[in-house]
């Protein structure tokens, strides 16, 4: 279903702010991630080849992208999630290090509902391309809390991006 209005939508504002309030949600999700955050996990855990972590980790390589999701005990979650900590959080993936946040090409959003000026709209420094802040609407850490480095999350995604176009 198409947005039709900015209500539809959950944007930051420059007011937003983000504390972890490790309730474990943002790991019941299935995560892409790339080679190079596979590479990042294993330097954490056992260091073993890629296709080998992933096949005793119970996760699937398809070309570039792997889908990491466990079920464990009758739960899907991750298997880093140990009670509500990340095992691995120095080396998590960089969509888990960006969550609940997620960059959203300006023009994608203004098409549809035009421009939204309460909305944090950040330039890339890569390529000067805009994109707004959205969030996951079900993470109880967005709200009035520290304030978020939106460039720090903009080069995450890019780096994101990248790293998923290059082969492992």
């Amino acid at each position: 279903m198409p947005v039709t209005s900015a209500s539809e939508l959950s944007l930051a504002s420059e007011r937003s702010g983000f504390e972890c309030r490790r309730c474990g949600r943002c790991c019941q999700y299935e995560v892409l991630f790339t080679h190079d955050d596979i590479k990042r996990m294993e330097s954490h855990t056992s260091g073993a080849h890629p296709t080998g972590f992933l096949m005793t980790k119970s996760m699937t390589l398809e070309g570039s992208r792997s889908s990491l999701i466990t079920k464990e005990n009758g739960k899907s979650e991750c298997l880093f999630l140990e009670g509500r900590s990340c095992s691995i959080h120095d080396s998590k993936p960089l969509l888990c290090k960006m969550y609940p946040f997620f960059p959203v090409p300006s023009g994608v959003i203004e098409r549809a509902v035009g421009p939204i000026p309460d909305a944090v709209k950040v330039r890339s420094e890569r390529n000067g391309a805009g994109y707004y802040m959205s969030y996951h609407a079900n993470c109880p850490g967005v709200g009035n809390a520290p304030r978020v480095d939106w460039q720090l999350i903009l080069r995450m995604w890019e780096q994101y991006e990248q790293e998923m176009v290059a082969k492992g």
